[in-house]
């Protein structure tokens, strides 16, 4: 199937503010080098409320939106699946936005930091991979589309630490390890019927998963949950709408409780620091870390990137 890309947006609203800010931390020492938490070093705001984002090279934003919905007898109705994901340069530069033809639907979205972009794509009701390049004109097609044997639904995406490999979190318990050809190399059933919805993987192989609701899963290499995790102030957070892994081990968790948005957590599940920023008013719907440990927040339209 042909993928078509709309014309430029004109006057997108998207600015690139607060350079050289500075978070203010607490519950830590020392700079960032020496394994203290990062820096809020800038924030974007995107022209739109972003629902699912990924982060290219050189800090380029890829986002999805969902359309809104009408009204219905009750009020406002929510918006629905898009076929749509936007782009824009870290220097605030708008791009073509990427429109998938017919009835395919863009369910995960996703970067390697080598210049693919992956998105998990809902077409005649099987979910496929697809994946392109992270720039493009008016037209593009996809490099690649893999078909998925998945137990359920995809729900999200998130990068392997080994080379040419991505996490498929599905229906209601489900992690699947993929190879870069589609295939399935593996795949963890989790505990309970809660849908997993964000998650990150650490040097080691620990899978650490957030669901729809209950506490972080915390996954050992060998598919067992880890009991000691489990027990962990981690583990106690309530309302935590996001976690994501760098490749140091640092577990970062976005949770709305205690006036505390976004905290580190160590393998054991021990806080290792809070990062508190003024612009941080809400714990962010989504993180993503990058290759180099970039940690990005999204919070509907802000966008917040913390480096090391």
């Amino acid at each position: 199937m042909a993928v078509l890309f709309g014309f430029r947006v004109s006057g997108f609203a998207f600015r690139l503010a607060g350079m050289g800010l500075m978070c203010v931390l607490l519950a830590g020492c020392g700079g960032s080098g020496d394994g203290g938490p990062p820096r809020l070093t800038r924030t974007y705001q995107l022209p739109d409320h972003a629902e699912k984002m990924a982060i290219g090279a050189g800090g380029r934003v890829f986002y999805t939106t969902s359309p809104r919905g009408g009204m219905g007898p009750m009020g406002p109705m929510g918006g629905g699946p898009t076929n749509e994901v936007k782009m824009v340069e870290a220097d605030s530069t708008p791009g073509y936005p990427l429109k998938l033809e017919g009835g395919a639907e863009v369910k995960a979205v996703a970067t390697d930091g080598a210049g693919s972009l992956y998105l998990g794509v809902r077409e005649g009701g099987k979910d496929e991979l697809w994946v392109f390049g992270e720039t493009w004109g008016e037209k593009a097609e996809a490099k690649a589309k893999r078909k998925l044997d998945l137990p359920g639904d995809l729900n999200a995406l998130f990068l392997g630490r080994e080379a040419g490999t991505l996490f498929a979190l599905c229906g209601d318990k489900f992690v699947v390890k993929l190879r870069g050809d589609g295939t399935v190399e593996r795949t963890i059933e989790l505990p309970g019927d809660s849908r997993p919805e964000s998650g990150g993987v650490d040097a080691e192989g620990n899978l650490y998963v957030r669901r729809g609701s209950g506490p972080i899963v915390k996954v050992k290499p060998d598919g067992s949950v880890d009991p000691a995790w489990a027990k962990s102030a981690a583990a106690a957070l309530d309302y935590v709408r996001a976690v994501a892994v760098d490749s140091k081990g640092r577990v970062y968790v976005a949770a709305s409780e205690g006036g505390v948005y976004l905290r580190a957590f160590d393998a054991s599940g021990a806080l290792l620091f809070n990062i508190v920023a003024k612009q941080l008013e809400y714990a962010p719907d989504a993180l993503v870390v990058t290759p180099r440990d970039v940690l990005y927040g999204l919070d509907g339209r802000n966008v917040y990137e913390f480096r090391p």
